[in-house]
């Protein structure tokens, strides 16, 4: 299939066609990452966000104005990769939104085990929750998306363009992140 078959694909909810795009622009997103962090250990974080952010624009992208998908993409990366050394680094604070639609589901509130908040009003039962969210880096909130979804690691680590140990430890990380947030204890082992 071609970029502009893929996109239009992608946008009609086409799971096969999002990894497709994903698979050809995380290299791009790795790329420019690298040209904006010169810290290694940001780039990868970097390059997550830049994914994540072009997952949320595929929807976005108006194939009837005249600029192409490429280009489109290339700049939803970059910008995303430059806001993350802005905000996500320095206040900690993600910058993908608790309602902001992703691939396979309606909001970021889907990503929580066990069902406990589905809808924006179900916060009530879980007031730390938004806080708790919003303290997870925009990989962490993928990943636990993604395995929420149903994807393995590896396919997750292919959608961010990372290994398959790098999204188990950033699902693990999340995880942690979610219980202590939450003041949630760890299941018992055993």
């Amino acid at each position: 299939m071609s970029d502009a078959a893929d996109v239009e694909a992608a946008r009609s909810g086409d799971r096969s066609a999002v990894a497709r795009l994903a698979m050809h622009y995380q290299s791009t997103a790795r790329v420019l990452a690298r040209r904006v962090h010169a810290n290694p250990a940001d780039v990868e974080d970097a390059a997550a966000a830049g994914m994540v952010e072009f997952l949320l624009g595929i929807r976005r992208y108006d194939p009837t104005r005249d600029r192409p998908f490429s280009a489109y993409a290339r700049a939803t990366i970059l910008g995303a990769v430059r806001k993350w050394g802005r905000d996500d680094r320095d206040s900690g604070v993600g910058f993908v939104s608790m309602d902001a639609p992703l691939p396979g589901s309606e909001t970021l509130h889907d990503i929580i085990p066990d069902g406990a908040a589905r809808a924006p009003d179900a916060c009530a039962d879980a007031p730390g929750l938004p806080a708790a969210l919003l303290r997870l880096s925009a990989q962490q909130r993928v990943t636990a998306h993604m395995v929420g979804q149903g994807f393995s690691m590896s396919e997750i680590g292919d959608h961010l363009g990372i290994s398959k140990q790098c999204a188990h430890k950033a699902y693990a990380r999340a995880l942690v992140s979610l219980r202590l947030g939450l003041g949630v204890a760890a299941p018992a082992d055993g």
